[in-house]
């Protein structure tokens, strides 16, 4: 069984040049929830951060409609916090340690 981590850093490995709301969605939650684990995976989670930032820009309203319409339980961040959660993850994965 794979752990949260490893599942988003595959995800986002595969297809973060195609990133969905769902996806922003789970790695918000794993970043909020898990950060030190999620660093850890860094190399594989920067693969498309251009791209990631590209979309989060370039297709704003589809990915929120996405984002927006999922059925959540106990996590419920809006869609700019986020994004946010995203972008902040991927710059500090990107930076050197410093």
């Amino acid at each position: 069984m794979e752990t949260s981590v490893e599942i988003i850093a595959k995800t986002i490995w595969h297809r973060g040049d195609r990133i969905t709301g769902r996806d922003i969605f789970d790695f918000a939650l794993i970043a909020e929830r898990e950060p030190a684990v999620l660093m850890q995976a860094r190399q594989f989670m920067t693969r498309h951060a251009v791209a990631v930032f590209q979309q989060l820009d370039e297709r704003y309203v589809q990915l929120k409609q996405q984002f927006d319409a999922i059925d959540v339980l106990n996590f419920h961040p809006t869609f700019d916090r986020a994004c946010h959660i995203l972008r902040v993850s991927l710059t500090e994965m990107i930076e050197p340690p410093g």
